[in-house]
C-alpha cells in the first residue's frame, strides 16, 4: 500500500473514465479527470500530480503521446499509458517518452490498481516499509509482523487488514472500505466475514495494540487500551 497519490486520469470514454476514477478513489487516491488535452492542461496548471494515467487516442488534435511529452516538461511525474493500441510500435513510442508503464485495454481493475501501486513505489510515492502502532511492528515489503517483540503469524488477509488499520493512523476504517478494498469492489457477501477476521487478528496480536470496534461503522487501531 502506498501514500495517497494525486492522479490525473485523461480518458475520453466517460464510462471508462468513471470506472477508473472510482477504483482509484477506493484505493485511497485523490483523482482528477479530463476528457481531452485542454482539460488536462488546465488541471495540471493548478495542482501538482504524482501520476498521469493517459489514453493515447484523445479528441481535439493532441494525442496521449504529445500530451505526455508536454506534461513531463512541466512536471516529472510518473506516467502510465492506458490504451487499446497494443502494437509494438506504439508501445516503443511510449517508452521512448520515458513512461513508466504501458497497459493495453481491456484490463482488470484490481490488476490496474496493483500496477499503479508498483509505479508509484518506483517513483518514490511509497510509505516507509516499517509501520508501528503500540507494540505491533509491520514490515510491508517482507510481510512480517511482530507483537511485543514476538513473531506474529498472520494470514495474507489478516496482514492486509492490519496494514489498512495501521495506515489509517488511528482513524476509523469502515467495514465497507475493507470489503471493497480487500474482497472486491462489488462484494455483496456476508459482512460478518470482516468481524471474523478481526476476532482472529485480535487474538494473534494480544495486548500489543487494541483494535476498537466503532459500532455500526468499523474499526480503529490504537496503541493503548480503549476508553
Amino acid at each position: 500500500m502506498i501514500d495517497t497519490a494525486n492522479i490525473l486520469v485523461v480518458e475520453d470514454n466517460p464510462d471508462f473514465q468513471e470506472l477508473l476514477t472510482t477504483f482509484l478513489i477506493h484505493a485511497g487516491h485523490k483523482v482528477s479527470a479530463a476528457e481531452n488535452a485542454e482539460e488536462a492542461r488546465q488541471l495540471n496548471a493548478n495542482q501538482k500530480f504524482d501520476l498521469y494515467l493517459l489514453d493515447v487516442m484523445l479528441p481535439g488534435g493532441t494525442d496521449g503521446f504529445a500530451l505526455c511529452a508536454e506534461l513531463k516538461q512541466q512536471n516529472d511525474a510518473a506516467v502510465i499509458m492506458l490504451t487499446a493500441l497494443g502494437d509494438e510500435a506504439h508501445q516503443l513510442k511510449g517508452y521512448e517518452l520515458k513512461i513508466d508503464d504501458y497497459i493495453t485495454k481491456p484490463v482488470s481493475m484490481p490488476v490496474l490498481i496493483k500496477k499503479v501501486e508498483a509505479v508509484l513505489r518506483r517513483s518514490g510515492q511509497q510509505e516507509p516499509d516499517l509501520l508501528q502502532t503500540g507494540g505491533v511492528i509491520l514490515h510491508r515489503n517482507t510481510y512480517q509482523v511482530t507483537a511485543d517483540g514476538s513473531a506474529c503469524e498472520l494470514t495474507l488477509r489478516e496482514f492486509e487488514i492490519l496494514l489498512e488499520l495501521m495506515q489509517a493512523a488511528g482513524s476509523v476504517v469502515t467495514r465497507t472500505h475493507l470489503l471493497q478494498k480487500l474482497w472486491g469492489y462489488d462484494y455483496y457477501g456476508d459482512t460478518r466475514i470482516v468481524d471474523t477476521h478481526m476476532k482472529n487478528l485480535r487474538k494473534k496480536l494480544g495486548d500489543a495494540c487494541v483494535i476498537e470496534t466503532v459500532r455500526g461503522v468499523g474499526y480503529r487501531l490504537t496503541a493503548g487500551q480503549p476508553e
